[in-house]
């Protein structure tokens, strides 16, 4: 018997073997790379719609920072300009220079309330009314002085508590917006998603 015709039978069954592993092999790969690309592609679209909501909470939480920063720096002015009244020595700081300045630092909390109030969530928004309204308590202590006709330095024991007063609750407003503050720039820096704002 010749074995040339048994080695040609077996190298072709071979070959088609090979052939059709490589059909199947080949036809898998064109399924699993379609389902890829499919998915690559739902990702990207995905991707794509939630860009702007991404942008929007961006912009809001830029916004947010930005208010509480400016709601910090008038609320020091504030509480400087309320340490400078207690702190004045006679014939240093006249009524009317202490309204002055006093009135300057209401105006300007007042206005800063009102630009920042809507990006605040609502304890922010609570301890940022809270230092306006303080704002407005101190310009009616200060008119008081200079209605009585005595300097600052010479103020009433009464008026001076109530303006100690009203500095310390102005520090506690501080520390909390502060502390709001902090809390989202951290979450920003190690990718935590913020709190849902309360309307």
């Amino acid at each position: 018997m010749d074995v040339t015709l048994p080695t040609a039978i077996i190298s072709g069954a071979v070959a088609l073997i090979v052939a059709l592993v490589s059909l199947v092999t080949a036809v898998v790969t064109n399924r699993t790379t379609n389902r890829t690309q499919a998915e690559l592609m739902r990702m990207k679209n995905d991707f794509a719609a939630t860009e702007p909501a991404r942008g929007i909470v961006s912009t809001e939480l830029g916004s947010s920072l930005d208010g509480l920063k400016q709601a910090l720096q008038v609320t020091q002015r504030l509480k400087d300009e309320i340490q400078l009244i207690l702190a004045a020595l006679p014939s240093t700081l006249t009524a009317d220079g202490a309204l002055e300045s006093i009135e300057a630092a209401r105006v300007e909390m007042f206005a800063v309330y009102k630009d920042v109030h809507p990006h605040l969530r609502e304890p922010e928004k609570q301890a940022c009314h809270q230092a306006k309204n303080m704002a407005a308590y101190a310009c009616t202590a200060v008119q008081a002085i200079a209605l009585e006709g005595c300097e600052p330095a010479t103020m009433p024991t009464q008026t001076r508590e109530v303006l100690s007063r009203l500095r310390a609750d102005l520090s506690d407003c501080q520390n909390l917006l502060r502390d709001s503050r902090t809390d989202r720039l951290v979450r920003v820096a190690l990718g935590v998603s913020q709190p849902e704002s309360s309307p």
